[in-house]
Order: structure tokens, then C-alpha cells, then sequence
């Protein structure tokens, strides 16, 4: 798995579009699965330390937009960033499926510092 590299300013709301996919290229039918989003400040911090916790429980966190596509939008809000340090963070993305957690996303959360005052 590659590792990806999502940008967001300090205090911004973004949503990230996700599509899953299997090893072949085929969509991950979604349908009874559950999707978490974790974005941390070191990847070694504790799970309770992290900066940002999202889960497919809540459709205003991750909704499941297309199951059967396996398509899915996450939404990271100004009230997730603008306490973040403007740096590099570390991120993942969790399936559960079937009682079985994979990893599908790994990789760089990088907060940049905002010239605009978002207040």
C-alpha cells in the first residue's frame, strides 16, 4: 500500500472522497461495514491521543455514499483543525468487514498554516 498525502488549512473544512477497492481493482461492496478515520500526531501516539477520530456510525463524521460502489466521503471539519499544529501529521483508514479490520489507507496529514484568520 502506497502512502497517501492529504493537505488541509488550519481551521478549514474538507471533505475526502474515498473509493475501496480490493487488490484487483474491483469496488468493496460496503454494505454492513464500518469505516474509521484516525489522524494522529506521531503514528506511535496512543489511539486515545489522537487528533481526529471520525467512524461510519455517524454520517455527518464518514458517509457511505455509494455501498456497492464502495464509495464514501470523509468529513473533516474547522473545529477538527483549528487547534492542529501546522505540520505533519499521520493518518489511516480502517475497514471493518465481516469481523475483520483492514488497513486501506495510510499516510501523511499534513495541516498548513492559514494566511486568512478563519475566525
Amino acid at each position: 500500500m502506497a502512502d497517501t498525502i492529504l493537505e488541509i488549512f488550519k481551521g478549514d473544512d474538507k471533505t475526502y472522497e474515498l473509493s475501496v477497492v480490493d487488490s484487483d481493482g474491483a469496488a468493496v461492496n460496503l454494505t454492513g461495514c464500518t469505516l474509521k478515520f484516525t489522524v494522529k500526531r506521531y503514528r506511535t501516539d496512543a489511539y486515545t491521543d489522537a487528533k481526529i477520530k471520525k467512524t461510519s456510525a455517524s454520517e455527518a463524521e464518514i458517509k457511505i455514499t455509494d455501498a456497492a460502489a464502495g464509495e464514501a466521503e470523509i468529513y473533516v471539519t474547522d473545529d477538527d483543525t483549528k487547534s492542529l499544529e501546522a505540520k505533519t501529521h499521520w493518518f489511516d483508514v480502517e475497514l471493518t468487514k465481516g469481523g475483520k479490520i483492514y488497513t486501506i489507507k495510510f499516510g501523511k496529514f499534513i495541516v498548513l498554516e492559514d494566511v486568512t484568520d478563519p475566525s
